[in-house]
Order: structure tokens, then sequence, then C-alpha cells
């Protein structure tokens, strides 16, 4: 990561050429104050306090990056352009600072890994997605999949809510998947080698997260969990129709009618499987479809009901 630009030398010769008006000033600072910004996760308990000064130098950086005006230009540099290291190097960790305790530091992981794929999407959509650029993203990613993996680890004591972490993960699954199967449309065979590793990584911390939401929490906070991911099922299925085949629907259908009888069966291990597997394959799909259009393909398999141990299936890649 360190070779593809001098973060520090493209901040002070960028920032020498950058000119704002104060109207842009104020985007910019808004811009950079909500650079992390990704959804609000589940209450949390209350983190412990930290003196202001020792995020003093954080804040100070920002401000120089406001005043130079290279912050905000970096914000939407992509992957090869000479302030994406500044972004990524400079600016990410530095907001990164501001999130104190072990849930905001894993929703914001959420979100760049996010960043990462809007990314991918925007190269994509422009036909300039290259080898290059992609090698420089899967390591990006590979360094958000490990600190998302120290998080998670160094929860000892389950500050992050086990629905929280299951979320995240159930998230960055599809954000992952969806960058494999965009790359794999470019004809340089390597590189579908890309993001494996990383994938099957999170795919084994989901089984784990599946079985201490499974240990944690009461039957009616389970119940509770699903329906609302049942909601979102829902309305993702009602926003994607028009773009779903015929036989996707119905796999579709399949895997909501068992998941409803699931739930209503109180067998919440086999509905939250299946919710989980449809989520994160809705989420692919409008994924590939922000991408291009091209890319939307019938990616619901209709797997086998599973009978005796839903969890370790649902770290199984195929």
């Amino acid at each position: 990561m360190k070779s593809h630009t001098n973060p520090t030398e493209s901040l002070l010769k960028a920032g020498k050429d950058i000119s704002l008006t104060s109207e842009e000033h104020s985007n910019m600072k808004s811009e950079l104050l909500e650079y992390a910004h990704f959804h609000t996760p589940s209450p949390a308990p209350k983190p412990k306090r930290v003196p202001v000064w020792a995020y003093a130098g954080a804040f100070a950086s920002l401000v120089v990056l406001i005043g130079i005006g290279t912050g905000f230009a970096a914000t939407t540099s992509l992957p090869g352009e000479t302030l994406y290291g500044v972004k990524v190097e400079i600016v990410e960790p530095l907001v990164g600072l501001s999130y104190h305790s072990e849930t905001g530091q894993l929703t914001y992981q959420v979100a760049l890994m996010n960043r990462r794929l809007d990314e991918v999407q925007t190269l994509t959509r422009a036909q300039v997605l290259q080898v290059e650029q992609v090698v420089v993203l899967e390591e990006l990613v590979k360094e958000h999949t490990a600190t998302i993996e120290r998080i998670l680890e160094s929860d000892t004591n389950d500050s992050v809510p086990s629905d929280v972490s299951l979320t995240a993960i159930s998230d960055v699954i599809a954000i992952t998947q969806a960058h494999e199967r965009i790359i794999e449309q470019l004809p340089h065979k390597v590189v579908q080698e890309y993001f494996e590793v990383e994938l099957n990584t999170l795919l084994d911390r989901y089984a784990l997260e599946l079985v201490d939401f499974e240990q944690e929490t009461t039957p009616e906070e389970k119940r509770n969990f699903i329906t609302g991911l049942l909601g979102e099922i829902e309305a993702e299925l009602v926003a994607d129709f028009e773009h779903t085949s015929t036989s996707t629907r119905e796999t579709q259908q399949e895997y909501l009618s068992n998941l409803e009888a699931a739930l209503a069966e109180e067998d919440y291990s086999t509905a939250l499987f299946f919710a989980g597997e449809m989520l994160q394959d809705l989420d692919l799909q409008g994924y590939l479809l922000e991408a291009t259009p091209e890319y939307v393909t019938p990616s619901m398999n209709a797997l086998a009901t599973p009978e005796s141990e839903p969890v370790k299936e649902a770290g199984t890649r195929e």
C-alpha cells in the first residue's frame, strides 16, 4: 500500500493548486466531518470518556486539510489518482480516530468497506477498472477485514451488541462478494483469486457471530431481530422486482416461505439462516446492479433446508 503514492508530498503539492470559495469550504467541512457516516448502529454501552487532548493532533490535521482544500479533494479521488493516498492514508485514519467505542469503530470499518465498493462501481461504470487498481483495493479490503477481526476479537466485554456485529459481518460479506463478482469480469484471469481469503475469513467470522447471537439473546430478542430482517427483505424484494428473473423470484419466495414458517414455529436458528442468506444475496444483487445493469444475473441458489447445524452451513463457502 505504501508504494502507490507519497501522501505527504501529494498533500503539500496538490494543496497549493486548490482554491475554494467560502461555500465550497463549508461543503467541504461537512463532507469531512460526515465522511464516515454509514448507518446508525443499535444502542451500545456508553464508551469510556476520552480526554479531548488525546485527539488534538488529529483534529489539528483535519483543520489543516480543510484549510488547504486537499482533504476535500481527496475524498472523491479514486485508485490510481494522485490524492488517493491522501484519502486512504491520512483522511480516513484521522476520521477514524473520532470513533472511541468498539461499536463505532466496527461501523466505521463497514463504511470504509462500502466506500471501497463505491470506488469499484465508479470505475466499472466508466469501464476503466484495471488490475493495478484491483490490487490496491484488495489490499485495502484486507486491511479493513483484519481490523474488523481485531475489533471483534478484542471485544472481551461484549460492548458490541451481538445483533450489531452480526449485521455488520453480513453487510461486509455481501460487499466482498460484490467485489469478487465484479472483478471476475475483467479479462485478466489472475484477478479472480483476489478477495477469496478475505471472503472466507468473513464467512468464518459470520458463523462465530451466529453462535454468539444464539447464546447471548433471549427468544424475544431473537424474534424481534429476525422480524426486523424480514421487513428489510420484503422491502428489498419489492424494490428489486423488475430486475429479478422469474426463476430467481421463485427461489426467493421459497426462501421467504421457509423463513416465515421457521419464525412461526419459533425455530430461530433456521429462520436466522434463511434471513441471512436472503439479505446477503439481495444486497449482492443490488451492489452488482449499481456497478452496471449487465452484472445483474440470477444468483440465488436453492439450498437444502439446514436440518441440524444451520450455523455451520452459513459459514461455508460454496
